[in-house]
C-alpha cells in the first residue's frame, strides 16, 4: 500500500469561454494505491476506484493536502513524491499533429505539483504505447531506473499477451517481475541480482556487528536513538525519501543492493541485517562435505552400492530437509545405487544460519557436493516436491558447470514454483504460525497421524501466540500423535527456510536430460493450493513445466501429493520409474525425440503386470 501524486485534467468552469482557452489545466490530487489483492485484475478494479473516489473530491487539490499532511507529521517531507500521469485513451495528439498548427507564442502554461522524485508519464504515441522517467539524479542511478522501465515493459507485454493476465495471482507475476530484476542487476554487473530474503528473520543467526551498523543507520536516517532490533523504520520517522537514502547508504558500506519493494515487505533492523547476512553467504557459499550424501542402496531389497551397476540416482530433499521419505523407492530399484541429499541443517552437521535460502545458491552447493561424490556421470537427479524443484535446477548446473552427463530428471509430484508464494503474516510470529500449521499438515497427511485434525482452529491459534508458546503447542501435539518431538525448533527453521526460498524461486529453462513427472491426482488433505508447491498449478497436466524442460513423459498415479511415495501408490510410482530407466537410460540415444506418454496407473495395474503408457493403452488426453 502506498500513496500515489497523480495529475488530472481539471478544467473547471470559472468562466463562460474556458472551453476556449488551449492548456492542460491539470491538478493533482493524492491517490490511496492498495495492491494487497488475489490478482491482478482485483489490483486494477481497485485502483479505478480509488480513481473515482479521489476525483469526487477534485476541487482539493493535493498540493494543499501534502502539505497538510507535512504539518500534521511535524515533517518537511514530502509524503508522496512519486507522480503519475497518463493520457492513455486521449486521442493520438502525435500522430494526429494537433500541435503543429499552434503558434507558441499564444501558449501559456503553468504547472503546480509537489516535490517529486519520480514522474512516470504514459501516453500514446504514433500508434504505440509511450513510458517516460524523470527522476532526480542524486537520488537514483541510471541502473535503477532502467530496472523501472523493464518492470513496466514486462508487465505491460504480460497483459497485452496473455489471457489470463487478469486472473493470475499477483504473487505469480511478481515473482515474474523478480526475475526480470535479477537480470537487471546482473546485466549492471553488481553480482547481487535482486537480493531477496523471506520476511521471517526468527531462525536468522545475525552478525552483532551488522546489526550495530545497521541500527547506527536507522537513527542516522530517523533522528531516533532509542532503537530495538524489530524497530519498523517508518514507525521510527523515516519517509520514502530517508528510504532510498538509507538503502544507498546499505550499498555503499555493504555492497548489495535491497530493492525498495523488499525493504517494504518488513522495514525493521532485524530483516536488513538478515538480508545482509543472507547476501553475505551467498557470495561466499558454504562447500559441503561428501558426507552429506547419503547412501540408500544398502536399504534396498538384497543390494548394496557395490552390488549394483546401474546409472547412480541421486535423490534431493524435500521441504523439511529428512530423506527417509525416498526408502521405499530406494529398495525397488535395487538394480541402481541410490543416493539422497538431506539439508545439512537438518541433521545438526551445519549451525543454523549456514546455508543460504536463495533456490539457486543452494542448488549449486548441491550440484558441487554430487560432483565431487560422483566422480562424474551419467546421473539421474531427482526428488519428491521440493527435490524434483532443486533437482531440475541441480541437473543444469551438472551439466553447464560441470560437465557432467545428467541422463534423466525424475519430478515426483514438483509443482513449478512459478506458483508458490511468500508465507503470510503481518509480523514474524504470525509468519511463524503459518509455517508451524503448514509442518503439521504435513506431516498428518504424510504419516496418518492425527496431529492436526482441528487444522483451521489450530492454525488460528498458532498465528496468535508467540514463537515459544507455538513450539511448546507443536511438541505437545506431536507426542500426543505419538510423533518424535525432538529438536522442534531446528525441524521448523529448515522447513520455513525452505518455503521462503521457494517463495522467491522461479524454475529456469533446461533441455539437459528427458524428464519423468509423476502427478498425483487427488487434491492433498492439507495446504493444497495455498502456494507452498501443493496443487498449485490448477488443472495444468505438465504441473507447470511445459515452457521449462525439454522431453517430457508424464504419467498420473491415484494419489495425494502426500500418500504418493507410501503403499500402494508406492508400488506404482516405483514401477514407473523402473519403465522410464528401461525405456531412457539404456537406448536413448543423444538427440532422439520421444513422445509425451501419459497414464493413470493403480494397485491392479501393478498387480497384473502392466504399466502401459497412454499410447499403449489407447486413450489420450
Amino acid at each position: 500500500r502506498f500513496l500515489l501524486t497523480m495529475l488530472f485534467f481539471n478544467r473547471v468552469p470559472i468562466h463562460p469561454d474556458i472551453e476556449q482557452v488551449l492548456g492542460p489545466f491539470a491538478s493533482s490530487t493524492l491517490l490511496d494505491v492498495d495492491v494487497d489483492h488475489a490478482d491482478f485484475g482485483g489490483a486494477v478494479r481497485a485502483f479505478a476506484g480509488a480513481v473515482a473516489q479521489v476525483l469526487d473530491h477534485g476541487l482539493i487539490s493535493g498540493v494543499e493536502v501534502a502539505r497538510e499532511l507535512a504539518r500534521h507529521k511535524g515533517t518537511r517531507s514530502v509524503p508522496a513524491p512519486v507522480v503519475f500521469t497518463s493520457t492513455v485513451g486521449f486521442r493520438d495528439a502525435a500522430r494526429d499533429g494537433a500541435t503543429s498548427r499552434i503558434d507558441p507564442s499564444d501558449v501559456y502554461e503553468r504547472v503546480r505539483t509537489p516535490q517529486v522524485l519520480v514522474d512516470c508519464q504514459v501516453a500514446e504515441e504514433n500508434g504505440q504505447l509511450v513510458c517516460n522517467l524523470d527522476a532526480a539524479e542524486a537520488v537514483f542511478d541510471a541502473v535503477e531506473l532502467d530496472a523501472v522501465i523493464e518492470h513496466i515493459e514486462f508487465w505491460a507485454m504480460r497483459v497485452a499477451r496473455s489471457s489470463d493476465a487478469f486472473t493470475v495471482p499477483l504473487d505469480v507475476l511478481h515473482r515474474d517481475d523478480r526475475r526480470v530484476a535479477a537480470t537487471v542487476g546482473a546485466a549492471a554487473g553488481d553480482g547481487t541480482g535482486s537480493d531477496k530474503v523471506g520476511e521471517n528473520t526468527s531462525q536468522m543467526v545475525l552478525d552483532p556487528a551488522v546489526v550495530t551498523a545497521v541500527t547506527e543507520l536507522w537513527s542516522e536516517f530517523t533522528d531516533v536513538e532509542d532503537l530495538s532490533i524489530e524497530s519498523d523504520f517508518f514507525a521510527a520517522g523515516g519517509d520514502s525519501l530517508s528510504m532510498i537514502r538509507l538503502l544507498a547508504a546499505i550499498r555503499a558500506q555493504y555492497e548489495i543492493r535491497i530493492a525498495p519493494a523488499d525493504f517494504l515487505t518488513n522495514p525493521t533492523i532485524a530483516a536488513v541485517a538478515a538480508r545482509i547476512a543472507d547476501a553475505q553467504r551467498t557470495a561466499d557459499p558454504a562447500t559441503l562435505h561428501v558426507d552429506a550424501v547419503i547412501t540408500l542402496s544398502d536399504m534396498s531389497e538384497g543390494g548394496d552400492a557395490a552390488a549394483t551397476a546401474g546409472v547412480p540416482v541421486y535423490l534431493l530433499h524435500p521441504s523439511g530437509g529428512d530423506v527417509l521419505c525416498y526408502v521405499g523407492l530406494a529398495r525397488a530399484l535395487a538394480a541402481h545405487p541410490v543416493y539422497a541429499l538431506s539439508d545439512p541443517e537438518l541433521s545438526g552437521d551445519l549451525p543454523a544460519g549456514t546455508l543460504p535460502r536463495d533456490i539457486g545458491t543452494l542448488s549449486r552447493l548441491y550440484a558441487d557436493v554430487i560432483a565431487r561424490h560422483s566422480g562424474g556421470g551419467p546421473l539421474v537427479i531427482g526428488g519428491w516436491s521440493m527435490g524434483g524443484t532443486v533437482g531440475h535446477e541441480v541437473a543444469s548446473i551438472l551439466v553447464q558447470d560441470h560437465a557432467i552427463e545428467v541422463a534423466a530428471i525424475v519430478m515426483v509430484d514438483s509443482n513449478v514454483p512459478d506458483h508458490i508464494r511468500r508465507v503470510p503474516g503481518h509480523d514474524a510470529a504470525a509468519q511463524h504460525g503459518e509455517v508451524a500449521i503448514r509442518y503439521l499438515g504435513s506431516l498428518e497427511a504424510f504419516t496418518g497421524a492425527p496431529v492436526c485434525a482441528d487444522f483451521d482452529g489450530l492454525r488460528a491459534q498458532l498465528v496468535q501466540l508467540p514463537i515459544e508458546r507455538q513450539l511448546a503447542l507443536m511438541e505437545q501435539r506431536l507426542s500426543a500423535a505419538g510423533l518424535p518431538a525432538t529438536n522442534t525448533a531446528r525441524k521448523l527453521d529448515t522447513f520455513a527456510r525452505h518455503l521462503h526460498g521457494l517463495g522467491e524461486h522461479g524454475a529456469s529453462a533446461a533441455d539437459v536430460a528427458p524428464v519423468l513427472l509423476i502427478r498425483a491426482e487427488q487434491k492433498a488433505p492439507h495446504n493444497s493450493g495455498v502456494g507452498m508447491g501443493v496443487d498449485d498449478t490448477g488443472d495444468a497436466v505438465d504441473l507447470g513445466w511445459g515452457p521449462y524442460v525439454g522431453r517430457l513423459v508424464r504419467y498420473d498415479v491415484d494419489a495425494h501429493h502426500y500418500s504418493i511415495l507410501n503403499r500402494p501408490a508406492l508400488d506404482v510410482v516405483s514401477e514407473i520409474v523402473q519403465k522410464f530407466f528401461a525405456d531412457y537410460l539404456p537406448v536413448n540415444p543423444p538427440g532422439a525425440s520421444h513422445s509425451d506418454p501419459s497414464t493413470r496407473l493403480d494397485a491392479d495395474d501393478i498387480a497384473n503386470g502392466s504399466a502401459l503408457s497412454a499410447a499403449e493403452k489407447g486413450n489420450s488426453e
